[in-house]
């Protein structure tokens, strides 16, 4: 009797097993499956959390260039003048800094006599846009941010919302 019930034991304790174990394949296949999605839906937190610091960092640099502005004869300045200047931090030394994950140019404007009365900023995603990172355009003009999502953006494109 008792080598009975040990011989049940063990074919209750084998069923347990190989349904427990069945459920381990079965849950690691789902979660290969979703892994795929948790990491695009990672991506794009990523991308758009990006996007709202390149958009901060635009607006920094429309208030670097205003103060910029004020106290140089009209004149906006370059990254390398902003720095100096300590109106944005060394990050911003060079002609196309990387901030944020975007690449940040600024076009300086000048009229008839040289001087540097208008700019432009384009901030472009670093890597290929995904999941939603878009190419962002200020101009001195305002500090409206305008957005595309496909190409350099420009002041054509719609402001963002």
């Amino acid at each position: 009797m008792r080598s009975e019930m040990s011989a049940r034991r063990k074919s209750i304790v084998a069923l347990v097993m190989f349904t427990l174990l069945g459920l381990f394949v079965s849950a690691c296949g789902s979660k290969t499956e979703n892994s795929s999605n948790q990491t695009g839906t990672l991506k794009k937190s990523l991308n758009v959390a990006d996007e709202t610091a390149a958009i901060r960092t635009l607006q920094n640099i429309f208030r670097a260039e205003t103060e910029y502005m004020t106290g140089h004869e009209a004149k906006y300045g370059t990254f390398d003048q902003l720095v100096k200047n300590q109106s944005l931090d060394e990050r911003f030394a060079g002609s196309a800094p990387v901030a944020d994950g975007y690449v940040f140019t600024l076009t300086l404007k000048p009229d008839a006599s040289g001087q540097a009365t208008e700019y432009s900023i384009n901030a472009d995603p670093r890597d290929e846009p995904s999941g939603g990172a878009r190419h962002l355009y200020m101009d001195s003009s305002s500090n409206v941010v305008r957005a595309n999502a496909t190409r350099k953006a420009s002041l054509s494109d719609p402001p963002i919302q």
